[in-house]
């Protein structure tokens, strides 16, 4: 068994775990401004548009961190020389136009945008799940040498 080379697949199944969590998240947070923003559809005025942009912006933020762990991720997956091309956005002008074009026809567009997102989420998702059955096969090929 190379101890190193086990070191290396675990920091990599580590960090293929760190991004599920943050895709996770932005997952859960996309679903809660659909939520919202269905109601918004139903006449939720500006309050409901307010709550299911602070929903979409949690989402941002998670995405903008799982990004930067998708590059740490590379950083490790380079050491067994492997690489991983994962992107997934909201849409920043998402909220500008949700906002100031309010109204059924851009709360549809919306809901539209976050159902592409959560999509994207969930094929990020099946990608770094692939990616870590094959870390973990490798690191259970190495414990059985």
């Amino acid at each position: 068994m190379n101890d190193i080379y086990v070191k290396e697949l675990r920091e990599a199944i580590v960090a293929v775990d760190v991004v599920l969590s943050r895709l996770d998240r932005a997952k859960k947070s996309i679903n809660s401004a659909q939520g919202l923003g269905v109601l918004d559809l139903l006449g939720g005025k500006k309050f409901m548009t307010f709550l299911k942009r602070r929903q979409i912006s949690k989402a941002e933020n998670e995405i903008a961190k799982a990004k930067k762990e998708i590059k740490n991720l590379n950083k490790e997956l380079a050491d067994l020389n492997e690489y991983v091309d994962i992107d997934f956005n909201i849409g920043a002008l998402l909220g500008f136009f949700d906002y100031f074009f309010g109204g059924a026809f851009a709360d549809w567009i919306v809901l539209g945008k976050l159902g592409k997102a959560k999509k994207n989420i969930d094929d990020a998702r099946r990608q770094l799940f692939d990616i870590k059955v094959k870390l973990e096969d490798l690191l259970a090929r190495e414990y059985s040498r």
